[in-house]
C-alpha cells in the first residue's frame, strides 16, 4: 500500500514493503516515474520518494534489519539516454536509463554499534517510561526536575537510534545527464562512525545524569528511584525450600555499558542469619551477571522459615568524575521469584507515521552536563 505525505513542500511517497524477494539478488525496489509511485517487495526496507520532477527523482531507502543487505533498484519512465546518478550526495557517474529499468544493485549498510552501547540504551527505555508515568502528576520541585531529566534521557535515546537508522540508509538521486540538477538528497546520511559516536554520547549523558542526581535531588528515596530508572541493571531473586531448609538465589545482571561493583545482602528476620560463599562483586562487565546462592540459618531448631524474604543489592558505577550509586530491592514469597526494578510491560507502540524521516532528530547532544 502506498501513502502520500508532504515533506519540505514536496510530494513524498512512502512504501512500507511487503514480503518476498530473492535472497541472492536482494529485495526489489521499484519507482514508476509516470505514476509518482514507489514500492518494495520486502518488509526489510522502507522507501521514500522525496521528489519527482522533470524526469529527475530523489529517494531514500532505509534498511529495517541490523544486517547489511542488497537491494535491486528499478526505475521506469526515465528520459531515454544517459543518467547522472548520486549516492548519499556523491556523484557516481552515468548509467543509461535502460540499466535503471533493468535494475541496479545497491548495498544497504548494517548496524555498526558496539553491543555494550546498544544494550545500554535498549534496556533502559521501558524503565524510563515507567518512572515518567509514575511521577508525571507530582508537581513538587524535585519531581519536576527529575521529570525534566527523564524526558531529556528519552531524547538522548531517540537521537542515538535515529543516527543508527540513518547509518543503515542510502539516498539516491537520478537525473538526465543533459539537464541541470533540480532535485537533491532529502536526508543527511550518517556514517557508521557517526552512529557509534551518537551512542557513546548518549550513554555518557546517562552517566552524567546519574551523577547529577547527587547534586540536585535531596530526597534519598526519589534520588535512588531516579538513578534506578536511568540505569539498566536488574536484580532477580528466588526464595525456596530444599529439604525444609530456606534458601535463596540472587542474580545481578549488568545491561549498562560500563562495569559495576556491588554487594548483595539478604534481609533476614531478627535472630536469623545466612551463609554464603561470597556476596560482593567488582568489575562486572556489560552483559555479564553475578549469582549468589545463600542459605538461611534459623535462631533455633524447629523455627519456621519466613513466608517471604528480601535481598538488597548496593551498586556503584561510573568513571572519573562521574560516579553514582543505587540500591535494588527484590522481595519474593516462598517458592516464587521476584525482580527489581518492577517495570510494567509497555503498551504496544502505535504504528509510526512516515511523514518524518528516521533522522529528523539531530545527531546526539553535545557532551556536557545535562541540565536538571
Amino acid at each position: 500500500m502506498t501513502h502520500r505525505y508532504l515533506l519540505h513542500g514536496s510530494a513524498v511517497i512512502f512504501a512500507l514493503c511487503a514480503f518476498a524477494a530473492s535472497a541472492a539478488l536482494g529485495a526489489i525496489v521499484t519507482v514508476d516515474m509516470s505514476k509518482n509511485a514507489a514500492a518494495c517487495d520486502s518488509k526489510a526496507f522502507t522507501v521514500m520518494v522525496y521528489k519527482i520532477v522533470d524526469n529527475q527523482v530523489s529517494l531514500h531507502i532505509a534498511g529495517e534489519s541490523p544486517l547489511p543487505q542488497n537491494i535491486v533498484l528499478k526505475i521506469s519512465g526515465l528520459q531515454p539516454g544517459e543518467q547522472d546518478w548520486y549516492l548519499n550526495g556523491s556523484y557516481k557517474g552515468k548509467k543509461p536509463d535502460t540499466e535503471f529499468a533493468a535494475g541496479v544493485t545497491l548495498s544497504i549498510p548494517g548496524r555498526a554499534i558496539s553491543p555494550d552501547l546498544l544494550r545500554c540504551l535498549v534496556s533502559v527505555q521501558d524503565r524510563l517510561n515507567a518512572e515518567i508515568a509514575r511521577i508525571k502528576d507530582n508537581k513538587e520541585d524535585e519531581h519536576q526536575r527529575v521529570m525534566n531529566t527523564l524526558n531529556q534521557a528519552k531524547n538522548w535515546v531517540e537521537s542515538a537510534e535515529n543516527s543508527d537508522k540513518w547509518a543503515r540508509s542510502i539516498d539516491v538521486v537520478v537525473a538526465p545527464g543533459d539537464m541541470a540538477l533540480l532535485v537533491k538528497s532529502g536526508t543527511s546520511i550518517r556514517t557508521a562512525q557517526e552512529a557509534q559516536q551518537a551512542y557513546v554520547n548518549a550513554c555518557h549523558l546517562f552517566q552524567q545524569a546519574r551523577d547529577r542526581m547527587y547534586d540536585k535531588i535531596l530526597d534519598p528515596v526519589l534520588r535512588n528511584e531516579t538513578v534506578v530508572s536511568l540505569t539498566p541493571i536488574d536484580l532477580k531473586f528466588s526464595y525456596y525450600l530444599v529439604n525444609g531448609k530456606a534458601k535463596g538465589t540472587a542474580l545481578v545482571v549488568n545491561n549498562s555499558n560500563i562495569p559495576i561493583a556491588g554487594k548483595v545482602t539478604p534481609v533476614v528476620p531478627k535472630g536469623w542469619k545466612f551463609s554464603a560463599k561470597t556476596l560482593s562483586f567488582s568489575n562486572l562487565a556489560s552483559g555479564k551477571s553475578f549469582k549468589v546462592d545463600f542459605a538461611l540459618v534459623p535462631p533455633g531448631k524447629g523455627e519456621t522459615p519466613p513466608a517471604s524474604l528480601s535481598v538488597q543489592t548496593a551498586i556503584t558505577l561510573g568513571y572519573d568524575p562521574f560516579w553514582a550509586s543505587l540500591t535494588l530491592t527484590a522481595e519474593a514469597a516462598k517458592g516464587t521469584t521476584a525482580v527489581a526494578p518492577i517495570v510494567p510491560k509497555p503498551q504496544p507502540k502505535p504504528e509510526s507515521k512516515p511523514n518524518e524521516p528516521p533522522g529528523a532528530t539531530p545527531l546526539g547532544s553535545p557532551v556536557g552536563r545535562p541540565p536538571l
